[in-house]
């Protein structure tokens, strides 16, 4: 068409330009598809946006249909892994962990658990861990799913106990500690993660308690009168 061999003489005109060259290449492309349902082998299209490559469906020589699906890109480097882990780790994690993340292809990169799900699958005996991933960063491409394996660094002792087990007053924490046979003495705790297991909840306890430590099960039944009486909590 006319505007076909106009748009090739631009081209010739901006041809050792290469931002002005590009802007003519794309219009003479559209309008060679307009017009012949072609396109230009030395074309280049570009993505309006700033992403990243993660599959390819065609290769160089390949006959691509209408409404076919050649590559596709994610736009927000920033994303996450859902790992599940075993409960028996779970005294090895908590949020800011710092875990090494390695595929089957041999690829590796260092992470952090940057958040825990409240809920465990009680068949697989699992809980699922949120693991930051920043494409830009790591420069490895995953799949959507693969097995991974992810060793757990530095790891830490943590005391967790039962919600039930615990009065809240106010602000503050209280659970009943064993100090002999039938007797038990109100500490206050300091706690930090909650998590669901068999569907009861626990806190980790980060002060008040040390391992070994045996508490009421149960902290209502202990609150009677007398104990409000003299202030015990």
């Amino acid at each position: 068409s006319l505007e076909i061999e106009q748009t090739k003489k631009e081209l010739e005109l901006v041809k050792d330009n290469p931002k002005l060259k590009e802007i003519v290449l794309k219009k003479l492309n559209y309008l060679r598809i307009s017009s012949y349902g072609d396109i230009d082998s030395d074309n280049i299209i570009r993505s309006p946006y700033d992403c990243i490559l993660i599959e390819k469906q065609a290769n160089e020589g390949d006959l691509i249909k209408a409404n076919q699906s050649i590559y596709t890109f994610i736009i927000n480097p920033e994303t996450w892994i859902i790992a599940e882990i075993p409960v028996s780790y779970l005294k090895d994690i908590y949020i800011g962990k710092r875990v090494l993340v390695k595929t089957y292809n041999g690829d590796s990169f260092y992470s952090k658990i940057d958040y825990i799900f409240p809920n465990s699958d009680f068949e697989s005996k699992t809980i699922k861990v949120r693991i930051k991933y920043s494409l830009k960063d790591s420069q490895i491409i995953l799949p959507w799913n693969l097995p991974l394996e992810i060793s757990i660094l530095k790891t830490k002792t943590a005391i967790f106990v039962p919600i039930d087990s615990i009065i809240n007053k106010g602000d503050k924490k209280i659970v009943f500690k064993k100090i002999d046979n039938n007797v038990f003495k109100p500490v206050y705790i300091k706690v930090n993660e909650y998590f669901v297991y068999n569907d009861e909840g626990y806190y980790e306890v980060v002060e008040g308690l040390k391992e070994g430590d045996e508490i009421a099960y149960s902290g209502v039944f202990l609150l009677d009168s007398e104990a409000r009486i003299k202030g015990i909590y």
